[in-house]
Parts: C-alpha cells; sequence; structure tokens
C-alpha cells in the first residue's frame, strides 16, 4: 500500500456527506432506507469507512471537507487514490472489496478550497461510475439469498462442497457473453447482475458472481486478474478466482472450464494453473504471504492425507 500522506490535517473534524439514491436495498433479508447521510468524521479510518458505505450503497457524489495548514492541491489525486483504495480493501462484507471494486469503473474528482484562518478548507468531492443500479443490486441479493437457499447448506456441509455447489451452479448456469464481449461500453457484461439476470456474462461478470456467492456461504475468495491463454489458444486479459480451502487457496477458473467444457481449472494449485499468469499486484510478496496458495492441486493434496 502507499504511504499515506497526512495533508497537515488541522484539528477541525472531517465532514463527509455521502449523497445516495433514494430507494431500497436489501442485504441478508434486512430493508433499509438509502437516504442522503451526513456524518461527521474525526479521522482517517472513520472517512474511509463513510467512502466505502458510499461506495456500497450507490452514493452518487461523496464529499469530504477538512482544513489543512498548507495548500493541499498537489496532493489531491494522491489522498483520494489512497483513500479509495482502503475503502475497496477486503472486509466480513460480501458487498464490499473485490465486489466493489470490479463492478465500478472508477471515479472522477473535483476539487475546490478556499482560505481560513488556519490556512485552508478543502473540498473533495468523489464521484464513482458504477456498472449497475441500485434497484440491480437489490435483485441480486434476492436472487443470492435464493440459490443460496437451494443448497441447503448446514454446520455439517463443509468447506469443499459449499466451493463444489457454487463452482457447478454457475458452470451450468452462465455461458459467456460472445455478443457484448468488444462492445467497451456495455459494463453490465462484467457483473453479477448479468449473470444471475441474462445467465451471460465475461470473465470479469464469472468472478464477480462467484466471489458473491462463496463470500455469503462463508468461503473466503479473491478475484484476480491477469493474462490467460483462452480456449481458442490466445492470450487475453482474464479474471478469475482465488478460494480458500482448508486454510489454503487454490485457483478456480469457471469461465474458462465452461468454454472448454471441462473441470480442468477447479481447485487448483499454482504449478498446476497452465496458461495463466497473474498481475504484479497479486504477486507481491505480502499478497503471496496472506493469500498463501496450496502446495497441490486439491484432490492430490486429499490423496496423500
Amino acid at each position: 500500500m502507499k504511504k499515506k500522506r497526512c495533508l497537515f490535517f488541522a484539528a477541525l473534524a472531517v465532514v463527509v456527506a455521502v449523497s445516495a439514491l433514494l430507494g431500497y436495498w436489501q442485504f441478508r433479508g434486512r430493508r433499509v432506507v438509502a437516504k442522503t447521510t451526513e456524518l461527521t468524521i474525526k479521522n482517517r479510518e472513520d472517512t474511509v469507512v463513510a467512502l466505502r458505505n458510499g461506495f456500497r450503497n450507490h452514493a452518487k457524489q461523496i464529499t469530504i471537507s477538512f482544513e489543512t495548514t498548507g495548500d493541499a492541491k498537489g496532493q489531491i489525486e494522491t489522498l483520494a487514490e489512497e483513500l479509495v483504495e482502503e475503502a475497496l480493501a477486503e472486509t466480513d462484507n460480501p458487498t464490499e472489496g473485490d465486489y466493489i471494486r470490479f463492478q465500478y469503473g472508477g471515479y472522477q474528482i473535483r476539487y475546490s478550497h478556499t482560505e481560513s484562518r488556519n490556512g485552508f478548507i478543502n473540498t473533495l468531492k468523489i464521484i464513482p461510475d458504477y456498472y449497475t443500479f441500485y434497484v440491480q443490486e437489490e435483485q441480486v441479493s434476492a436472487w443470492v439469498d435464493e440459490i443460496l437457499r437451494s443448497f441447503h447448506f448446514d454446520n455439517k456441509t463443509s468447506e469443499y462442497q459449499r466451493i463444489k455447489a457454487i463452482y457447478q451452479y454457475v458452470y451450468e448456469n452462465v455461458s459467456y457473453d460472445k455478443v457484448h464481449k468488444e462492445k467497451k461500453h456495455k459494463h453490465l457484461k462484467t457483473t453479477a447482475y448479468a449473470a444471475l439476470k441474462y445467465r451471460t456474462a465475461v470473465c470479469q461478470g464469472y468472478a464477480v458472481l462467484m466471489y458473491r456467492l462463496l463470500r455469503e456461504a462463508g468461503i473466503h475468495t479473491r478475484i484476480i486478474t491477469g493474462e490467460a491463454v483462452t480456449a481458442s489458444g490466445d492470450s487475453e486479459r482474464h479474471a478469475w478466482n482465488l478460494v480458500e480451502c482448508g486454510g489454503v487457496y487454490y485457483h478456480v477458473d469457471v469461465t474458462l472450464d465452461k468454454a472448454q467444457e471441462s473441470h480442468e481449472f477447479f481447485m487448483k494449485s499454482e504449478d498446476d494453473f497452465p496458461g495463466h499468469k497473474r498481475d504484479e499486484q497479486y504477486m507481491t510478496g505480502d499478497f503471496l504471504k496472506n493469500y498463501k496458495m496450496a502446495d497441490k492441486s486439491y484432490r492430490e493434496r486429499m490423496k496423500n492425507k
């Protein structure tokens, strides 16, 4: 993570105003009203939480106000980048972390400042670009709950059984979206909504749906991006999942398995996952330490136990 810059914050509280769409959303069966809210934030951690909540609730604009003793204009882009990156970090909430990261197309910033007695009052506005509408995420939550109920998981269902059931569901119910693959403006193809509503998605949509279902089922997972050799033999940009089972992680690529009508890339170790190359951020020492890969693919490990 990049080194944080303090920007000479003064003693005044930071105020974060989150302007969200009026309406409802559903999370694990609970319904609450999304409305314009204003929170008084006294530290960076709370600012990040407020920003994360804004992303999750599809806020149209998130405004962060703070006072500095010096002119912070030259550091605003870096500050925005760091705050957003922290807001998109993994949490225990299945609708945060990678679920947000891979279903939005970045953000714009607007910045202004005025002089004050102690220096400058700064206003940073972060305007996200979402791939789905709020009402569509509500529908995803309802579908996800229905799908998980159909599995009848209980406390006797093993991690592997949960992973296999979810993998098989996505494998059998989602087809690759060849029609919209090359249409850069057609972002819905990369979402869990498209995978569930239209039963088609590109690799990112497959991975996001796997992420949501697995996380809701209590299985930790990450979405990995990089290069992969596809069924056509070409190397293309690609996305797949890391899935935790038994305290270690395995690769799962349901997209390529579906394309090849095989199960070649299910619960594989790093050495048993040919044709894939992770992006650099997923190969750092910290990432590899936090997401320790299994030394052998799942079935091979089980044979040796």
